[in-house]
């Protein structure tokens, strides 16, 4: 056996250790002891065995390699973005609503409630960094590229439905305080503001997760969630005190 395991590997001689190579000549190995023992077992000697096993081994190891799937890293890569985009995401939606249990609420509640949304914030936050620095080494190569480019064509359209969406939401996010009275009207305000934040912010996350990786550059995604918290909690602001001129400045900032 010791021969013909000299031989299979001597096949892999010149392919590089990965683990589907390791699998390959594994997988080769088992195939050929088996054959030796069978050959044994018709009486043939030893050497007759291994001569018999060596010659009906004359496959290759390109042929023997099973290729990993096209592109997984690729696709890990991407996913793990877009799930950096939706913590994101719903860090401004928390650090939105935050402000609903003072409004709605009083005492050791209100503070329990608050505090309970912003601690979601800061920890969607941090999964979302935790997300893509496991990918700071990463280097990607031109058919990468060249596949993400495609993931682009693709998603650039459902991005744009997503900014519609959320300015919808937040050109609406008027009616409610404009034509209703009483604390209700303020309720589905923010939350409409919220909703329409949380999905212009992963639209925009999305759009620079492109961006970045067709520049070849792994990094945490740049968007600034502390500024566009600010920007829609100045449009709910100004729109809770009837100042609908200074909403249509944000919203213009926004979009």
């Amino acid at each position: 056996m010791d021969t013909i395991r000299q031989y299979i590997n001597s096949l892999f001689t010149n392919q590089p250790q990965t683990k589907e190579t390791i699998a390959a000549r594994q997988r080769l190995l088992q195939k050929a002891e088996l054959q030796y023992q069978n050959y044994i077992s018709q009486g043939l000697t030893p050497q007759q065995a291994i001569a018999k096993v060596i010659s009906e081994t004359n496959t290759t190891a390109d042929e023997l390699i099973i290729p990993e799937e096209p592109f997984i890293h690729t696709k890990q890569l991407l996913s793990d973005y877009r799930s950096a985009s939706l913590y994101t995401a719903l860090a401004v939606l928390f650090f939105i609503i935050s402000i609903l249990p003072y409004y709605y609420l009083e005492g050791l509640t209100a503070l329990v409630l608050t505090v309970g949304c912003i601690t979601a914030a800061v920890f969607s936050l941090f999964v979302q960094s935790y997300t893509i620095n496991r990918h700071d080494n990463t280097t990607l190569t031109d058919s990468d590229i060249r596949y993400i480019q495609t993931q682009k064509d693709t998603e650039d359209k459902n991005i744009l439905i997503l900014k519609c969406i959320s300015a919808a939401f937040l050109l609406f996010s008027i009616l409610p305080t404009a034509s209703l009275t009483g604390k209700g009207s303020f309720l589905i305000t923010v939350l409409m503001i919220a909703i329409g934040a949380a999905i212009f912010t992963y639209a925009i996350c999305e759009e620079r997760m492109y961006r970045s990786l067709l520049h070849n550059s792994i990094r945490t995604i740049k968007v600034p969630p502390l500024l566009t918290i600010l920007l829609f909690a100045g449009i709910l602001f100004s729109i809770a005190f009837y100042q609908f001129w200074l909403t249509a400045i944000l919203m213009i900032a926004v979009i």
